[in-house]
């Protein structure tokens, strides 16, 4: 069997990338007010997915940089609250998000937040590699939801996405 080069190997890691960030969409466009296992967004209390009235993608003005792509965002209200969610997927087989991949995911969020004038926020990190042991001490500190692959799997078989992400 032939080797698979660098350069086709890198596409072929930014293929499965976009799935996984498709399936994270697919899966805000199936969120109905479910309760769903705490535990499959690192949570010990259950979850209740909201349905988005909006979702997709959204590129957003960083202050400190360019532009930005938040791989999959939702938005919802109830009464006069507004509130987004801001999903970042990670699709690495043996590299964990790190603590500076947590950060810049705040900073999108906070953009966003301010852009589509939110009042609130809820930041979904995803990570088929896992996390390091700072960025879930970041995680833990901020309150924010995270997956990884056996998470997200798990998720896509619950709301019947037919696929194994990791």
């Amino acid at each position: 069997m032939e080797k698979i080069d660098l350069r086709e190997q890198g596409y072929f890691n930014y293929i499965k990338g976009k799935l996984l960030e498709m399936v994270v969409q697919n899966l805000f466009s199936r969120f109905n007010n479910e309760t769903v296992a705490g535990f499959l967004f690192g949570q010990t209390e259950d979850i209740i997915t909201p349905r988005f009235k909006i979702h997709g993608d959204l590129v957003i003005k960083l202050p400190t940089s360019g532009q930005y792509q938040i791989d999959a965002y939702g938005e919802y209200g109830q009464g006069n609250k507004h509130t987004i969610w801001v999903a970042e997927c990670k699709y690495r087989e043996a590299e964990p998000m790190n603590a500076g991949e947590v950060q810049k995911s705040l900073q999108a969020a906070q953009a966003a937040k301010e852009a589509r004038s939110a009042s609130n926020m809820v930041i979904w990190l995803i990570s088929t590699g896992g996390f390091t042991q700072d960025a879930l001490a970041l995680i833990e500190k901020n309150g924010f939801l995270h997956s990884a692959g056996e998470e997200i799997n798990a998720l896509a078989k619950e709301f019947g996405i037919d696929i194994k992400i990791a």
